[in-house]
């Protein structure tokens, strides 16, 4: 079993991604979850690594599993580094302003707010994908008669806007012959379980931790379509630093990353019991663990730890999506962003 002794969970599931563009998402909304004074020896050099906060208190995936086991704190001390976590309630916009105000030095979440914050010209450096397959699906309530996309024609359709669910929604819409015409579409953030149980909403597309947190929870829900259909409609999940504290730690990146290696390496020897403790810190079911996670497949190749073709394909096409969506004015040179 996982020595919890070596470290404690603090962050949010990662795939978990709320909108990444709009809404006043303010520093004063930061949750410092567990966020001690840096530790260390004097003379070690402060890394503060940020992620989003939605719905639990976990960052998720390999990035999350490096710090449960204690290998980020271990593998940057022995670089000279002391790290500190920080947790933002308000999301992919609040780590994007803490990134650019110097706040935080590393950041862990989706790919889409990385993308957003790049194209504004602040100067950050790509260090890896995390997670090159982050799934979303559509819910919908346990006695809805919806039983698949074609019927969600004239339905409201509650999604988070400027996120790769918004990408993956369209698609899938177009997929089986509907436009944004034939459905009406409410950007929702927060309270859309509420709404869809209250029949204010007819379907939640969101991420798939969301999704399964509705299908396999106590008041039930069933799920219509996932991204397992298409691998081209999921999201990835970014490693990224201001460029300025990169190229002045280079020894910070290159410890961050073995702990990473160290951790990936760990859930391929010990499959069961990393699911068993990413369910209990999402606070998911055993039924909605294996729909996430899939447990007849514990090779964790969705953790590539490298920008490798498929996932700077996978960017490029989300930068695409921005741009033409109107959520981005610029674009950028995706494969420099790791140089």
């Amino acid at each position: 079993m996982i020595d919890r002794k070596k470290g404690k969970w603090v962050a949010a599931f990662a795939g978990l991604v709320t909108t990444l563009l709009l809404g006043g998402c303010g520093l004063g909304e930061n949750v410092p979850a567990d966020n001690p004074a840096v530790q260390g020896t004097a003379s070690a050099k402060p890394l503060v690594l940020g992620y989003p906060i939605a719905g639990v208190d976990f960052i998720g995936g390999v990035a999350g599993l490096a710090r449960e086991l204690g290998y980020l704190d271990e593998e940057l001390e022995k670089a000279g580094y002391a790290i500190s976590y920080q947790g933002f309630s308000g999301a992919g916009p609040a780590v994007n302003e803490a990134l650019a105000g110097g706040e935080i030095d590393f950041a862990v979440y989706a790919d889409f707010p990385g993308i957003v914050l790049q194209s504004q010209g602040v100067e950050t450096r790509l260090l890896t994908v995390t997670n090159e397959v982050m799934h979303a699906g559509i819910v919908v309530g346990p006695d809805s008669p919806i039983g698949g996309i074609a019927d969600l024609k004239g339905k409201k359709i509650a999604f988070p806007k400027g996120t790769y669910v918004q990408k993956y929604l369209l698609q899938s819409l177009e997929a089986y012959g509907l436009g944004q015409k034939d459905v009406e579409l409410v950007n929702m953030t927060t309270d859309a379980e509420s709404a869809l149980f209250t029949g204010a909403i007819d379907a939640v597309a969101h991420v798939d931790g969301f999704v399964a947190r509705i299908a396999y929870g106590e008041a039930g829900g069933r799920i219509i379509h996932t991204t397992r259909e298409n691998e081209d409609w999921t999201g990835s999940i970014i490693l990224l630093a201001r460029r300025e504290y990169a190229e002045e730690n280079p020894e910070a990146e290159t410890a961050f990353l073995e702990a990473l290696a160290r951790a990936k390496a760990y859930a391929k020897e010990n499959p069961e019991e990393v699911y068993a403790l990413f369910g209990e810190k999402e606070k998911l079911s055993p039924e909605a663990v294996r729909h996430l996670h899939n447990l007849d497949d514990s090779r964790f190749d969705y953790y590539p730890l490298e920008l490798n073709a498929k996932g700077l394909a996978k960017l490029e096409a989300n930068m695409a999506f921005l741009l033409e969506e109107g959520l981005i004015r610029n674009d950028f040179d995706v494969a420099a962003w790791n140089r």
